[in-house]
């Protein structure tokens, strides 16, 4: 929404994340696995990799994750963000997914081969509002009211 409540939307992307620094764009059919956590975290935490209350976020890490266009950190924050707006997780299962991918995430993100890396980059845009002062203009060139 822009700052009248309008709605935006933008057909060329499936999601859209965007907070003060940062507007991310992630294409339909961008591969995901959803939660791409270690297979024993799941029974502590008590999500699935593809919980409705998670999977925006989710795929947003993916996409920050497989493009490498921000860093491990940014991702892993973004993913935290997005896990506290409704609905949500419990405040324990946010901060096991957050700690867990501070602690193995390293693995997921730096196991990319730079054949993958362009391949995600195809399906993620990322404009960082400090860096681009156009930014605007360019998204909204994509978006239709």
């Amino acid at each position: 929404m822009d700052e009248h409540g309008t709605c935006k939307l933008f057909p060329e992307f499936a999601l859209v994340y965007e907070d003060n620094r940062f507007w991310i764009g992630i294409r339909e059919y961008f591969p995901s696995d959803g939660g791409s956590l270690p297979s024993w975290t799941w029974s502590i935490i008590r999500i699935s990799p593809f919980d409705p209350r998670c999977v925006y976020g989710f795929y947003t890490h993916d996409g920050i994750y497989g493009s490498h266009l921000l860093t491990q950190l940014q991702g892993d924050i973004i993913l935290s963000n997005i896990l506290c707006i409704e609905p949500r997780p419990n405040l324990v299962q946010r901060q096991l997914i957050y700690r867990t991918l501070r602690l193995v995430g390293h693995y997921a993100y730096n196991g990319k081969s730079e054949i993958q890396i362009a391949r995600a980059r195809k399906f993620v845009t990322v404009y960082d509002k400090q860096k681009t002062p156009n930014w605007e203009e360019i998204v909204n060139a994509h978006a239709y009211a």
